[in-house]
């Protein structure tokens, strides 16, 4: 049982991580990009 809970928090945790790199990805490029690039 302990193994199965470690494996579902480390899966929730990777999926976590995950999605607040590629947000916090998103924002640094945009913020890079210029107004033309932006609207393309």
């Amino acid at each position: 049982m302990d193994k199965e809970l470690g494996y579902i928090y480390l899966r929730s945790f990777l999926w976590y991580t995950n999605t607040k790199v590629s947000k916090r990805l998103e924002r640094i490029i945009e913020k890079h990009l210029s107004i033309e690039e932006r609207e393309q």
